[in-house]
């Protein structure tokens, strides 16, 4: 999908399980990410797969708080799950997928998303 201002746009689903103390911090510096690379538009998935140490509801606070961030909370666990229908909700052109550790360095996101975006790459 492409938005009305004909950026695409791009879903970034964050898998969790019980990762209410690291969240928040992974959650702020993805978005500083999207701030600095207006070129598509960004929404950052919390998808919380059975957690029971508070993420689900830290996941929704941080959607009330920040209009690029949603949520959803599955009762079963597993990575795979929680990012089969994560991504089968998506109306997004791209959708992606970032660690809650952010393990991956967010520097490279754009570019992938990038060669993605342009139809020169898909994964």
């Amino acid at each position: 999908m492409t938005t009305a201002g004909s950026h695409p746009r791009v879903d970034v689903v964050i898998p969790c399980y019980n990762e209410v103390s690291v969240l928040s911090e992974s959650v702020e510096r993805t978005l500083e990410l999207f701030y600095r690379n207006p070129q598509y538009d960004w929404r950052l998935v919390i998808a919380d797969n059975g957690s029971n140490d508070g993420t689900s509801e830290l996941a929704r606070e941080l959607e009330i708080k920040h209009k690029q961030v949603s949520s959803i909370v599955l009762t079963v666990k597993g990575r795979g799950i929680a990012l089969r229908e994560a991504w089968l909700k998506s109306d997004a052109s791209v959708v992606s997928y970032m660690d809650v550790d952010l393990s991956t360095d967010l520097e490279h996101l754009p570019a992938l998303i990038k060669m993605v975006a342009d139809g020169d790459h898909d994964v």
